[in-house]
């Protein structure tokens, strides 16, 4: 459709994505990478996470590919929002994603414009077990 000259036009799209998702032990090399994709500092987020449960080795990953390739030269908010989960099995503790200006919010739920847009933007929400679901092999 077409816009007049100096008017502004907003779009609301929703997006439910169904994520990837995995378990992992937060000092494995494998995490830190994940992390690091993410935008995150791997020892900040450990520590944080530390702070949450001093015990806590393994926790539940999930990353969410979000398709903006039909929106690259328009401007892009993006809010995201842990809900409680249904499963009374998983707490979200932390969400990180890269290409975020203007953030605001905290480690957890937070918005901000996609400041580098390519075809897909990913986030990476790490979510813990409230009991020790997985035990380490001795």
């Amino acid at each position: 459709h077409e816009l007049a000259p100096q008017s502004n036009n907003v779009s609301v799209i929703s997006y439910r994505a169904l994520p990837q998702f995995g378990l992992d032990d937060i000092s494995s090399d494998r995490f830190s990478y994940a992390i690091l994709r993410h935008c995150g500092k791997p020892e900040e987020v450990r520590d944080h996470l530390k702070k949450i449960n001093p015990s806590l080795k393994y926790i539940r990953f999930e990353r969410y590919e979000l398709p903006i390739k039909f929106r690259r030269s328009h401007k892009i908010m993006l809010e995201v929002k842990q809900h409680p989960s249904k499963k009374e099995d998983l707490l979200p503790l932390v969400s990180l994603s890269c290409g975020i200006s203007k953030r605001s919010g905290d480690i957890l739920n937070f918005s901000g414009e996609v400041a580098e847009q390519d075809n897909v933007l990913s986030v990476f929400v790490i979510s813990k077990f409230p009991g020790s679901i997985v035990k380490e092999s001795q």
